[in-house]
């Protein structure tokens, strides 16, 4: 076999390369300008909401703003706090479990069975529980919020794969990030981090 024939036998190889080539550029090309408009989108968003504060925040809104700040200081919580009491409970124990977490000075007796260094391991199995517990109600906050799909524990997994991919494939379409998902390990840890408050709640205090 000549030169020649050799390169007319390569050139449909190198067209397939170029083809290939120039599909990857394409899509890295797609990729930074779906990146630059969320970028865009962000900005844009960010900008109508601080004109809608600055310029069009009537005084009505900002009356009630004051008071259910008052509310929330005088019986910790508000009127709109109730329009969402899941959301805000999820997110108030949540946080109170953090704050528990880093101030720890002990744990519940029956934690400790009073053999050496026992107290120390009573310590980190109470501190577990206690994560346990803000993984629950942080999955729950997420869930209320929206910015979790709740697991479906009645359909079969088959049916939440589906769902997860129908979810997934309407934010593709719309260019936007998808909603997550809760598995059914996440979903099951939630259930039985409630369990653990449930079984600890008043042990909630140091």
């Amino acid at each position: 076999m000549n030169s020649e024939e050799a390169k007319a036998k390569a050139k449909p190889f190198d067209s397939y390369l170029e083809r290939v080539g120039e599909k990857a550029k394409r899509k890295k090309e797609l990729i930074a300008s779906s990146k630059l408009w969320k970028v865009l989108y962000k900005l844009e968003d960010t900008y109508c909401n601080v004109y809608y504060y600055l310029f069009n925040y009537d005084l009505l809104n900002i009356t009630r703003e004051i008071k259910w700040f008052c509310q929330r200081g005088k019986r910790g919580y508000c009127d709109r706090d109730a329009w969402g009491l899941n959301s805000h409970l999820a997110m108030v124990t949540k946080e109170g479990l953090i704050y528990l977490r880093k101030n720890l000075h002990g744990c519940p007796g029956d934690y400790v069975t009073g053999e050496e260094n026992d107290f120390e391991k009573g310590m980190k199995k109470w501190e577990s529980v206690i994560d346990e517990m803000i993984f629950a109600f942080d999955q729950a906050e997420k869930c209320a919020d929206g910015d979790m799909h709740m697991y479906l524990i009645n359909e079969s997994d088959e049916e939440n794969n589906r769902m997860r991919g129908v979810i997934k494939d309407i934010a593709e379409k719309g260019g936007y990030e998808s909603l997550s998902y809760q598995t059914k390990e996440e979903y099951e840890r939630m259930m039985a981090g409630f369990d653990l408050y449930k079984q600890n709640f008043f042990s909630l205090w140091d």
